[in-house]
């Protein structure tokens, strides 16, 4: 950054990394399969891993009140024992997407298919848990008149009202 540049260097990795005390800096080395030289880096002050958080949903204090009405099992404190369809247990209308569900998505939950997977799911459980199924003139659950989901997919059962929708 001191030169003012940014260098996107694909397939690339760092092959050694030494931390100086003395200096309160970073010495790194860069080694890639490509057989195009890399260039050598200044000493670094700070290395971010910009990967997002540990996942640990049993140190979440949010979801304390849940984890004792509602005990689940946790994998290595981590990740929740799910429904398929991403429900903390069946009776209890609360979905886990993203990172934490990856026990039921797996590894791609931690990125935009995953999410994609997970609104799936979760969308296609709540349209059952509201009594709709396919072939019906609407609905016949608590949310009748207000959700439809032939009107702009199935996403739509995960809102409830009328806003942005033409007459």
């Amino acid at each position: 950054m001191s030169s003012g540049r940014l260098a996107i260097l694909p397939c690339t990795y760092i092959s050694c990394a030494s931390y100086s005390e003395t200096d309160s800096q970073w010495t790194l080395r860069l080694s890639s399969h490509l057989a195009k030289p890399l260039p050598a880096l200044p000493p670094i002050d700070y290395i971010y891993a910009a990967t997002g958080t540990q996942p640990g949903i049993a140190s979440l204090p949010f979801l304390e009140p849940i984890l004792k009405s509602h005990p689940i099992e946790i994998c290595n404190d981590r990740f929740p024992y799910l429904t398929d369809d991403l429900q903390w247990q069946e009776g209890l209308p609360l979905f886990v997407v993203g990172g934490y569900a990856a026990l039921q998505i797996g590894p791609g939950a931690f990125n935009l298919e995953g999410g994609r997977e997970g609104a799936n799911r979760v969308a296609l459980r709540v349209a059952e848990i509201l009594d709709y199924e396919e072939g019906l003139e609407g609905w016949e659950g608590p949310m009748a008149g207000h959700i439809n989901p032939r009107d702009g997919g199935q996403y739509d059962v995960l809102q409830v009202g009328d806003e942005g929708k033409e007459e």
